[in-house]
């Protein structure tokens, strides 16, 4: 049933000319108003149009406009009486009539309305009971009007007035069990108030009763079709459930009916944040900022999009604006941190790390993130308080993360044996939590195989693949390097570093894998809408690197589709490889073969074989980078990668520790540093516990 309704909401949506209309017809009316604001007879039909489209409260002061400019009018009487009393208020209603009896209005309505009135009245306490308990409630002694609602309930069981003030104080109190039923009632009693089903759906969601919730939200939109604050929870909750397309769509609705609804902008802010699009995210997270000018969430998501988007110092300003509006936020001094991290300005960011963990001192992420930046030293006082909460913790996600910075802990301090019995364990609880089993990369690298026929036998045309933005880009294993590359390369004054980008995963990965169709038309689709992504990170420069180094599984979509594009893959000793991988903790949820040691040896088997499958099928298109020889002999490496981009040397490219730009990988501390060679050997302190399958691994062909 619920599934019924949302598609018949959708279908309206995308059906916008009933909703056109119905804004052309209002913003005549607003045209004629602003010429001639008194005007009865316009106020009184623009009052109906808003009464129509269930917004009653918005409606009355029109009808009295109507009422004070033409008052022999008996319609002009009728509409506000009705729309009092449809509002619940019933003792302006009843005051209207008698002013209306007073100067002889009369007639067959009029009586009908009267019998109503003191039909109502008796359900109701006496006005001077009601205006009390609404200033209770209003003055925030939300235990006391609690009370107040119940008593008076017990002489008037069906006051939908004292049942709303019960209703709102139970939310606030967050009794949503209780709160639940009072509008249940309510809705019930008035099946054609849109507010009594709105706040039912939001009583509901904090019950987790979503399909319910649902419900509720959509017949208060049947009654009041422009009503975008329903609209946004609809799409709130279907993004909890991960119906993201769908719940855009609701998204935008809400924000078409107010431009001007900071929240649903937020909203849609999260949306494009989670599909990759930060550009399109920024637009969504200013524009919440704008009509909401402290909404200290919409700063720190903006913060959050503009670091991804390689914004740095735009991102600062974001996130010490949320701190300044939430200074109690642990999740805020975390991304202040990490963004000074990412500038290279440690000091600051431990001062944020640390306030971090005085608001919340068992925050095993932001433990985490201050070992990232110390070097520690027997007794340093840090390792006391994370030892202490490793001990008393029983949420898995902090004992994990206690356990990655308790190795880096005892990395420092030399104790390679009890290094490594932490590391373990966190890597064991993250592989836990993240559900992974390397099947599902066994059958991916299939798929990408078993469709790359298709890949060999199309070319686009010569004339479809001009553009004015080049990609570069930088691949391979995580942890191979590929971040001193990028920094290399995006030194130089003709290109641009834009990091580790999801699109190509994202517009791409489903037709390399079969799950969307291959075609001329969805190539095209997918290069123009690459690049032009890629062009709005580009920050105004033809040559933009993409470094995400999972981009080795889509060599053929690269090759086929951005032929102009050029491709270094970076490589390095399996074992430093796949060591450095197991020693991090990944942030985001896409590297789960790092957690076990044996997955990892079994992933850069199928990544290696894949990358010999490329050449095999594409001999000579990609530029092989040996990381070792790159630290080994910079000078030499990095003019034959110039040379391969179709580059002059330029001096900076020899300094990549001097490069500016921030970084946001985990080695944007090595890349400040300068080139140096002994990272790949750092594995072999742990080799006596390492098991016979990593130690036999071959080096990448």
């Amino acid at each position: 049933m619920v599934e019924t309704v949302l598609t018949d909401l959708s279908a309206s949506m995308f059906n916008s000319h009933e909703f056109d209309q119905v804004k052309a017809e209002r913003e005549q009316y607003e045209i004629i108003l602003k010429e001639d604001p008194k005007n009865p007879q316009v106020n009184h039909k623009f009052g109906q149009l808003l009464a129509s489209q269930g917004r009653t409260d918005c409606a009355l002061p029109y009808f009295n406009i109507a009422l004070n400019g033409a008052p022999e009018v008996d319609q002009f009487w009728l509409s506000p009486l009705y729309a009092l009393l449809k509002l619940d208020r019933v003792q302006e209603a009843s005051n209207l009539f008698l002013q209306a009896k007073k100067i002889g209005v009369k007639g067959k309505r009029f009586d009908d309305l009267q019998t109503k009135i003191n039909a109502i009245s008796k359900l109701h306490p006496p006005v001077s009971d009601t205006t009390l308990l609404l200033n209770i409630f209003m003055e925030g002694l939300l235990e006391q009007a609690e009370r107040k609602s119940i008593e008076l309930l017990k002489k008037f069981p069906l006051s939908t007035v004292v049942m709303n003030i019960l209703g709102a104080s139970l939310v606030k109190l967050e009794k949503n069990i209780e709160a639940v039923e009072i509008y249940k009632k309510l809705s019930h009693l008035k099946p054609e108030n849109a507010e009594i089903f709105y706040n039912y759906g939001i009583s509901l969601c904090r019950l987790d009763k979503l399909n319910e919730a649902l419900a509720a939200f959509s017949k208060a939109i049947s009654i009041r079709p422009e009503y975008p604050e329903a609209y946004n929870n609809i799409g709130k909750v279907l993004y909890s459930n991960g119906q993201i397309d769908l719940s855009s769509s609701f998204f935008q609705h809400a924000v078409k009916i107010n431009p001007e609804y900071a929240e649903a902008h937020y909203n849609m802010g999260n949306i494009h944040l989670r599909r990759g699009d930060n550009a399109g995210a920024i637009s969504s997270f200013n524009f919440a900022v704008k009509y909401q000018k402290e909404y200290a969430e919409a700063y720190n998501n903006l913060g959050s999009a503009y670091r991804e988007h390689g914004f740095s110092h735009k991102a600062l300003t974001c996130f010490e604006k949320a701190a300044e509006l939430r200074p109690r936020s642990v999740e805020v001094f975390n991304n202040l941190g990490i963004c000074y991290r990412d500038l290279g300005l440690l000091d600051l960011a431990k001062e944020s790390f640390e306030k971090a963990i005085l608001i919340n001192p068992n925050s095993g992420e932001t433990h985490r993130y201050l070992s990232s930046i110390t070097t520690y030293k027997t007794e340093d006082p840090h390792v006391r308080k994370m030892l202490d909460i490793l001990q008393s913790s029983v949420c898995s996600n902090t004992t994990c993360e206690i356990n990655f910075a308790l190795s880096k802990v005892y990395s420092d301090l030399k104790d390679v044996s009890t290094s490594f019995g932490y590391l373990s364990s966190g890597n064991a609880i993250r592989k836990k939590l993240l559900r992974y089993d390397i099947q599902q990369d066994r059958i991916l690298f299939n798929k990408i195989r078993e469709t790359n026929f298709k890949f060999k036998s199309f070319k686009l045309q010569p004339e479809e693949s001009e553009s004015d933005t080049v990609p570069i880009f930088i691949l391979g294993m995580p942890r191979s390097g590929t971040t001193l590359v990028e920094q290399i390369i995006s030194a130089h004054g003709s290109v641009h570093g834009a990091g580790e980008l999801e699109y190509l995963r994202i517009l791409g990965g489903g037709i390399v894998i079969g799950t969307d169709m291959f075609s001329e038309q969805n190539l095209l689709n997918f290069r123009s809408e690459y690049l032009k992504k890629l062009k709005s990170v580009s920050n105004n420069h033809r040559l933009v690197t993409d470094k995400m180094p999972a981009n080795f599984r889509f060599i053929n979509i690269i090759l086929t589709a951005l032929p102009e594009s050029k491709i270094i893959h970076v490589h390095r000793n399996p074992q430093a490889t796949c060591w450095s991988n197991f020693k991090h903790f990944f942030p985001a949820n896409a590297h789960g073969y790092c957690y076990d040691l044996s997955d990892l040896c079994e992933y850069y088997s199928m990544y290696n074989e894949l990358i010999k499958f490329w050449e095999i099928n594409y001999p000579g298109l990609m530029y092989h980078l040996d990381y070792e020889k790159l630290v080994k002999n910079p000078e030499v490496e990095i003019k034959k990668v110039l040379h391969f981009l179709d580059i002059d040397e330029e001096n900076a490219c020899f300094f990549p520790q001097r490069n500016t730009r921030s970084t946001r990988t985990a080695s944007q501390q090595q890349v400040r540093s300068s080139i140096y060679s002994g990272s790949s050997h750092k594995w072999k302190l742990y080799k006596e516990f390492l098991p016979k399958e990593f130690l036999k691994m071959q080096v990448n062909a």
